[in-house]
């Protein structure tokens, strides 16, 4: 049996082999064909290397002739080259002076166009300056005439007084000034009229106890100002508004400073007998049906006053009323011809006369209904002391127990000379009652300095005044 199984081993290797032996056969076979096919393609590959070969020769020549053209190409292009570095030089060079020729172009454009900035400035300044020296010439033609329409009148009032006299008796006048705009229809009473003032003077006096000693030592530290001295004795007119700036005023009609002027009123009277005092409490008169009523029965009261010292001292002259035109205003109390007589009044005193005008709370006056007629006022009493010609040294000083408002200090007569205005200061104060001992002694100490003392002594920069309490006296 193990023989028949490597019968059977045997057969199978045998016929294993028979077909390795035939597969070898056929790949020997196939072998030999593709040897043949081989050896065909490499003699026809021959032939064609040698036709090739042909072919490379002539490409050679081809390539020769090329690098012998290329070599002339490269002198040409190294020629050609030299002359575009050249030309680019040229061009370069030729680009940079373009260039400069453009920028001083440029240049010369920008310097035309700032020299014709420079000159329209300069042109516009020049009007600038043209159009102001034009404004200046302008005010100054205007001032000259007005001037000289000043200077006509006075001198056709002049002529007129030469001519003929007053169109209006000593009596008919005071009736005018004392006459109430409520009451024309009435009986005037002329004594009673001339009472006022001094009835004023005295009910300020005697509310003196009704103010503690803090408030009263307040209003008298104007006394120490340096420039109520300045008021009280310069030789020239001049005109002054005291914010006395106290707090607890309230709507008191008669202030403390209302007792201080009434105060210095009275030493004034005491040590200079022969000056001109006036006076005004505007807080008495705030009622519409009072005679003296507003700024209208102010400037009537002033003339009046003026009016009765003119009598004393007989110099009174209504020669200025020689118009029937201005009688009628008069009449009818226009406030510019009651202004325009008081100014007529004031001129008419000697050379050297002190007129000293004292007006207490005016600030009652600066109301929506009276402001009108406050500013005008004001405008008048500027003109009056402002006028160069004027023969009295009038002297006007106005108070008020608080501050005043802004539209009162914007009033020409303050805005330009803002020294108009002092404003006391509740620091530092000494609570002392208003005396009239200190008041007088003031007074008499004060000496009449001379123009010349004035100029080098007194610092006339134009500034609001307010000082504190620690000054010295003067």
């Amino acid at each position: 049996m193990a023989r028949d199984q490597v019968i059977e081993s045997t057969a199978v290797v045998s016929q294993d082999t028979n077909i390795r032996t035939t597969m070898i056969q056929w790949d020997v076979s196939s072998t030999k064909n593709n040897t043949e096919i081989l050896r065909s393609d490499i003699e026809k590959s021959g032939a064609r290397l040698e036709s090739v070969g042909g072919e490379v020769g002539e490409v050679h020549g081809l390539v020769s002739q090329i690098s012998s053209g290329m070599e002339h190409m490269t002198t040409e292009t190294t020629g050609l080259k030299k002359g575009i570095d050249e030309n680019t030089i040229s061009l370069k060079k030729e680009s940079e002076n373009n260039e400069r020729r453009h920028q001083e172009l440029c240049n010369l454009i920008i310097g035309q166009v700032e020299a014709k900035s420079k000159i329209a400035k300069r042109e516009s300044a020049l009007e600038d300056g043209s159009r102001s020296l034009k404004n200046q010439l302008m005010t100054l033609l205007l001032e000259g005439k007005k001037k000289d329409a000043e200077i006509a009148m006075l001198k056709e009032r002049l002529n007129q007084n030469r001519k003929r006299g007053a169109v209006v008796s000593l009596n008919r006048f005071c009736e005018i000034l004392a006459q109430p705009s409520s009451t024309e229809d009435k009986p005037v009473d002329i004594e009673r009229m001339f009472q006022h003032p001094n009835e004023d003077f005295r009910r300020a006096l005697v509310h003196k106890s009704r103010f503690n000693a803090a408030t009263q030592g307040q209003v008298q530290s104007l006394l120490r100002h340096e420039r109520l001295h300045r008021w009280v004795s310069s030789h020239h007119p001049d005109l002054i508004l005291v914010d006395a700036n106290i707090s607890s005023s309230g709507l008191s009609k008669v202030s403390a400073i209302s007792v201080f002027c009434a105060t210095l009123i009275s030493s004034m009277m005491e040590v200079h007998p022969d000056e001109v005092v006036v006076q005004f409490f505007c807080g008495l008169h705030t009622a519409p049906l009072d005679p003296w009523h507003g700024p209208n029965g102010l400037v009537r009261s002033i003339a009046m006053q003026l009016l009765m010292k003119l009598v004393e001292m007989n110099i009174l002259n209504l020669g200025f009323i020689n118009n029937r035109d201005y009688l009628r205003d008069l009449e009818q109390h226009d406030l510019n011809t009651l202004c325009d007589t008081l100014y007529s009044l004031v001129s008419q005193f000697p050379a050297d006369t002190r007129v000293y005008c004292i007006i207490d709370s005016v600030s009652w006056f600066d109301k929506d209904r009276t402001f009108a007629e406050l500013a005008t006022v004001m405008e008048w009493l500027q003109s009056i002391v402002e006028d160069r010609s004027l023969i009295p040294i009038f002297k006007i000083m106005l108070t008020n127990p608080m501050k005043s408002n802004r539209r009162m200090k914007e009033l020409p007569v303050f805005k330009e000379n803002p020294s108009r205005l002092v404003t006391l200061s509740s620091r530092n104060l000494i609570p002392m009652g208003i005396s009239n001992r200190a008041i007088e002694r003031q007074l008499s100490r004060s000496p009449s300095p001379s123009p010349l003392s004035l100029k080098k002594g007194v610092d006339r920069t134009a500034r609001p005044e307010s000082y504190d309490d620690d000054y010295d006296e003067w």
